[in-house]
């Protein structure tokens, strides 16, 4: 698996506008809940990460940062995600959890 990255790091590509694609697994009523999503961040959940590969074909050759609730199945996710082939797909760390502790900006729908 690629190496981890913390939501200080992200949030700081994310702020100097070099974020590559973020992709948040939660289900939408999380995505668009109280805990609120990264800037930027896309909303597959992990279910439909099969379904929805398509949709993130033009990221295959960078890097994608792969995000949830807090770290377990953004793991999942982007082990799955090099299985398919994908060159980097890191997991964030400790998730939006970790994000909102942190005090970093967030998106609420």
């Amino acid at each position: 698996m690629s190496e981890d990255v913390s939501v200080v790091e992200l949030a700081r590509l994310v702020a100097a506008g070099s974020a590559p694609v973020i992709i948040d697994v939660r289900e939408l009523v999380e995505f668009t809940g109280p805990l609120g999503h990264a800037p930027g961040a896309l909303n597959i959940p992990l279910q439909s990460l099969p379904l929805r590969l398509q949709e993130l074909e033009q990221f295959r050759t960078g890097r994608c940062h792969i995000i949830c609730l807090s770290g377990g199945r953004s793991a999942m996710a982007a082990r799955w995600l090099l299985e398919q082939g994908f060159a980097d797909a890191c997991n964030v760390t400790g998730g939006m959890k970790a994000w909102n502790q942190a005090g970093l900006p967030k998106i609420l729908d």
